[in-house]
C-alpha cells in the first residue's frame, strides 16, 4: 500500500491481533490487565451474544477458557471450545451453548456449570446445550459438567412449586461422540415453597419440590457414548411445609435420570 508516493509497511496496514498470555491481554503492542478489560468487554459480549447476526457469524475461531468463573454462556462459533484444568465457566444461564453455530470439539478438563434458578420456582440452566439441527462432533469431559439447581418455590397459599434442575448436557441436536471420564450431573430440584397462611382463615398448602435434572438429557441424537466416569441425575427438591392450620405438605420432586431421552 502507498500513501503520497511512499511505501507503507504491511504491519501498519492492519492492527495486530490480540493474544492471551498469563492473564494479560496484548493488543496493538500494549499490555493491559485482562480483568480490567473483561469488565468492558463483557458488556459488549452480552449485548451481541443474543444477536442473530453475531451468532450466525460462524467464524470457526477456537475458544479457550483458562480462568475460573469465566462468565457464560460461551457461544459456539463453529470452532473448538476448550476449558482448561483449573478453569471454569459460570453459566448465564447455560455454560456452553450451540445456539446458531456448531462446535467441533468441546473439551473440558475443568468445570462447566449452569446457573441456579431464581427464587419463585425458576429452572436451573444446563451445563452444555445444543439447539435442534446443531452438532457437537466430539464432547470429551475429564472434569465436571453440571446443571444448575432449581430455584426454591415462593411462599404461597397455592403450592409454590420448586424449579426443576438443569441438565448437565441438554442435547436437542446431535453429538457424534461423547466420552466422559469425569462427572456429568444434573442440578437438584428446588424446594417447594412453604404454605402461607392467609387472612380470613385460609390454609397454606406446601409447594411441590422441583424435579432433579438429568445428567444427559437427549432429545436429539448421540451416536456414541462412552462413560468411565459418573453420569447422574440431580436429587428432587423437598416438598414445602404447610402453613396456617393446613396439614398438606408438598410432595418431594423426583430425582433426575442419569441419561434420559
Amino acid at each position: 500500500m502507498t500513501k503520497r508516493g511512499k511505501q507503507v509497511p504491511a504491519a501498519a496496514q492492519a492492527p495486530k491481533a490480540g493474544r492471551a498470555l498469563d492473564g494479560f491481554f496484548f493488543a496493538g503492542g500494549r499490555a493491559g490487565s485482562r480483568a480490567a478489560l473483561l469488565a468492558g468487554a463483557s458488556a459488549i459480549a452480552f449485548a451481541v451474544s443474543g444477536s442473530p447476526e453475531a451468532e450466525a457469524a460462524c467464524t470457526g475461531v477456537a475458544q479457550t477458557i483458562s480462568i475460573l468463573n469465566f462468565p457464560g454462556p460461551v457461544i459456539a462459533n463453529g470452532g473448538n471450545v476448550t476449558v482448561n484444568a483449573n478453569a471454569s465457566v459460570a453459566g448465564n444461564p447455560t455454560g456452553v451453548l450451540a445456539s446458531a453455530c456448531a462446535i467441533g470439539t468441546l473439551g473440558n478438563s475443568g468445570g462447566v456449570a449452569g446457573a441456579g434458578g431464581a427464587y419463585g420456582g425458576a429452572a436451573g440452566g444446563a451445563g452444555v446445550a445444543t439447539n435442534a439441527a446443531l452438532t457437537i462432533k466430539t464432547l470429551t469431559n475429564g472434569g465436571k459438567i453440571a446443571g444448575g439447581a432449581g430455584g426454591a418455590g415462593a411462599s404461597s397459599m397455592f403450592m409454590g412449586g420448586g424449579g426443576g434442575g438443569g441438565a448437565g448436557v441438554a442435547n436437542a441436536g446431535m453429538i457424534a461422540t461423547l466420552t466422559n471420564s469425569g462427572s456429568i450431573a444434573g442440578g437438584a430440584g428446588g424446594a417447594g415453597g412453604t404454605g402461607s397462611f392467609q387472612s380470613g382463615g385460609y390454609p397454606g398448602y406446601g409447594g411441590v419440590g422441583g424435579a432433579g435434572g438429568a445428567g444427559v438429557s437427549n432429545a436429539g441424537t448421540i451416536t456414541t457414548l462412552t462413560n468411565s466416569g459418573s453420569i447422574a441425575g440431580g436429587a428432587g427438591g423437598a416438598g414445602g411445609a404447610a402453613g396456617g392450620w393446613s396439614s398438606v405438605v408438598g410432595v418431594a420432586g423426583g430425582a433426575g435420570a442419569g441419561v434420559s431421552k
